[in-house]
């Protein structure tokens, strides 16, 4: 007989909390918005099964699309990047808090 595979249900809910965070609440977004005059987070792009529960304990791997502006009027420009990065949290009454993101924008200045 296989063996069955348990999914936790706690997981996408989690995701959705991540996908759904608005990143200038983060220290994070002080690197982030460092990188251009006006950066725009397109989208953050959660991996379900990539992430770790320990009790009421959560983590989990990211990418974060951005679009970064610069200059203005008929100089403007703009380029997308992405990054990779991590966040963590706990669930409160089985609701996902998220309480720290983490961001590598090191390859921009590579």
């Amino acid at each position: 007989m296989g063996q069955v595979k348990f999914k936790d249900d706690r997981k996408p809910l989690i995701a959705e909390a991540m996908r759904s965070s608005d990143l200038t609440d983060f220290a994070c977004w002080d690197d982030l918005d460092a990188l251009s005059s006006e950066t725009q987070v397109a989208n953050i792009e959660v991996f379900d099964d990539e992430i770790m529960l320990s009790g009421k304990s959560f983590e989990g791997a990211i990418n974060v699309y951005l679009t970064l502006n610069y200059g203005n009027g008929d100089d403007a420009t703009w380029i997308s990047a992405a990054f990779p990065g991590s966040f963590s949290g706990v669930l409160q009454d089985r609701q996902p808090v998220i309480r720290n993101v983490i961001v590598d924008t090191s390859s921009f200045y590579a």
